[in-house]
């Protein structure tokens, strides 16, 4: 799924995985299990649409040292699966996407979570003539069928990220 976004959403990665899963001779019902599920995951990533700009759009993809940002004092790993830099109304813009797959979907202020903390990371990272486009930081929950992008408005967002972070400092300091 991976390489299909960073194909500007060429299924042809997809298409060819799901080839050597179904060739795939699992040894137990634990592999056959997993192969089943991989393979559903793989059919329902091509029934997404991803937003018009990953599939239409030249990026460029990139590939960023630091992978994490601090919340009310708390290291957040950021583990965007694809991170872009693309030119769109005379501006540099970039865009991230964390896919999330498996069988228990998020619910939408997970996804929506995520898709802030994206936001949040590349507003950091970001050159200084840099737009990061906060419709183009998603969340893809693949078995939640579902695309959240980070709130236009996001102060509240990250408002609400930054308090649930403090509650969790507070438990950890008192363990």
């Amino acid at each position: 799924m991976k390489r299909s976004i960073q194909q500007n959403g060429d299924l042809k990665p997809i298409v060819e995985a799901i080839k050597k899963l179904q060739n795939r001779k699992p040894a137990n019902n634990r592999q056959l299990a997993d192969k089943n599920v991989s393979i559903e995951a793989l059919y329902r990533y091509i029934r997404t649409k991803l937003p018009e700009v990953f599939r239409t759009t030249p990026y460029v993809i990139v590939k960023p040292e630091t992978k994490k940002t601090i919340v009310a004092g708390i290291n957040v790993i950021v583990a965007a699966d694809v991170i872009v830099r693309f030119e769109a109304d005379g501006k540099t813009r970039l865009g991230a996407v964390k896919i999330h797959c498996a069988k228990k979907a998020f619910n939408y202020q997970q996804s929506l979570d995520v898709a802030t903390i994206l936001f949040k990371y590349l507003s950091e990272i970001k050159a200084k003539d840099e737009v990061v486009d906060p419709n183009l930081c998603f969340s893809l929950d693949i078995f939640g069928e579902r695309i959240v992008s980070a709130p236009v408005h996001i102060q509240e967002a990250l408002e609400r990220i930054e308090k649930n972070c403090v509650e969790i400092q507070n438990i950890a300091d008192n363990l």
